[in-house]
């Protein structure tokens, strides 16, 4: 029996700008809250075919060249022949488990599949995961397989407070933040401190920005 099979083409992250780096990543949460419902959707039209994800077997792995977003039978799919499933896929699919089966304690929540996202050194980085309604994360990669400590150790170490603090405090930088690794503090760059810590902040290393920040607020007032 034939199958169809749709491919979007949608170019994401063309150029460095903050610009099209939100525009980019507000596309991909669209595009996975769309592989969420029809998850949710294939899950109330085959409850003879589910397998809760964390029981398939399945490992996360990288995809390597063109993204594949699988939906949950093709993650089983993918699983039986050896083809990689990896963060966005693992993230749409738990997404859809907790919004149609629900979970101890909280019953059936609105979780949605999150992303992040920016471009370092020409080379798009990107990871998704599960968020629930009050803000907290699950990460489903990090528990199949994925090393390090994922999107719950970024939110232990970026939280969303101070990320708003510095996007609040580093508006007067004005223009695109550049991709660079952070400074261990404000170093004499000869920028403005509020454009050190824009790039801190889109380096990933919000907590260099404020620190930036707290030292240019202590040498204005020494002044």
């Amino acid at each position: 029996m034939p199958m169809l099979m749709p491919v979007f083409y949608v170019p994401l992250f063309i150029d460095g700008t903050e610009k099209e780096r939100e525009f980019s990543l507000a596309a991909l949460r669209e595009m996975l809250e769309a592989l969420v419902r029809v998850n949710v959707m294939w899950l109330a039209t085959h409850p003879d075919q589910y397998t809760p994800i964390y029981k398939v077997g399945v490992r996360w792995e990288p995809e390597r060249g063109t993204e594949h977003w699988l939906s949950i039978p093709e993650i089983y799919r993918a699983y039986r022949n050896g083809v990689p499933v990896d963060c966005e896929d693992l993230a749409a699919a738990r997404a859809a488990e907790i919004r149609y089966y629900g979970v101890p304690g909280l019953g059936k929540v609105r979780a949605r599949a999150d992303i992040r996202g920016r471009v370092v050194n020409g080379q798009v980085r990107m990871h998704a995961f599960v968020r629930y309604p009050d803000g907290s994360v699950e990460d489903p990669s990090t528990k199949l397989g994925m090393p390090g400590g994922g999107a719950v150790e970024w939110e232990r170490t970026h939280p969303p407070a101070m990320v708003a603090a510095v996007q609040r405090a580093a508006k007067l930088a004005g223009g695109s933040p550049r991709q660079l690794r952070p400074w261990g503090g404000m170093q004499p760059c000869g920028l403005p401190p509020a454009t050190v810590a824009r790039m801190q902040l889109a380096a990933g290393d919000p907590r260099a920005a404020m620190q930036t920040l707290a030292i240019a607020a202590r040498r204005r007032r020494a002044a």
